[in-house]
């Protein structure tokens, strides 16, 4: 993951806590982080 895509996903996660609390900036990280392992193992293909 870049730097950009890193910082850009903290700022996600902490948007998320402050608006909608911990537990779901934590499933939008899960989520996320979910689905870029599935793109770079090729189990899903981006557009």
């Amino acid at each position: 993951m870049t730097l950009k895509a890193r910082i850009d996903l903290r700022e996600i996660v902490d948007y998320t806590e402050q608006k909608w609390g911990e537990n779901q900036a934590e499933k939008y990280f899960d989520q996320i982080m979910g689905k870029c392992r599935d793109l770079a193992t090729g189990i899903v293909s981006g557009r």
